[in-house]
């Protein structure tokens, strides 16, 4: 169709444009080079992933070794002859040796506080 848009130039008429060899070549190394850097994006695509992978597999890990000395800890507690009440105080104190640094407060990790009032069964 003559002066449709989507007609390259020539082939209105009937005439292709011809075909330039060396732009043809430059067009496909510049493929080449593309395919190659999708190829090595998807290689460090699936080494991430396997990556995620393992650090997920890490922190389930670790989730599953806290509770279980969370329950452990439970357990003593609940069996141990001294009242939790009796021996709270002695246990903010080591929480707030261990954690104040790491916490940046002179109190220790408020996290670690909560989590060992719940184990303690205060505040219930």
């Amino acid at each position: 169709m003559a002066g449709d848009i989507s007609t390259p130039p020539g082939e209105a008429m009937g005439k292709r444009p011809p075909i330039d060899e060396a732009e043809l070549s430059k067009l496909f190394g510049q493929i080449r080079e593309i395919e190659g850097s999708l190829k090595g994006i998807a290689e460090q695509l699936a080494n991430f992933a396997r990556s995620a992978t393992e650090r997920a597999q890490e922190t389930e890990s670790f989730a599953a070794h806290i509770l279980a000395l969370q329950s452990i800890v439970a357990v003593l507690s609940r069996h141990a002859n001294a009242a939790p009440e009796s021996i709270a105080a002695e246990i903010r104190d080591e929480i707030k040796a261990r954690t104040a640094g790491l916490s940046g407060s002179a109190d220790g990790s408020p996290e670690v506080h909560a989590i060992a009032r719940a184990l303690l069964g205060e505040g219930r």
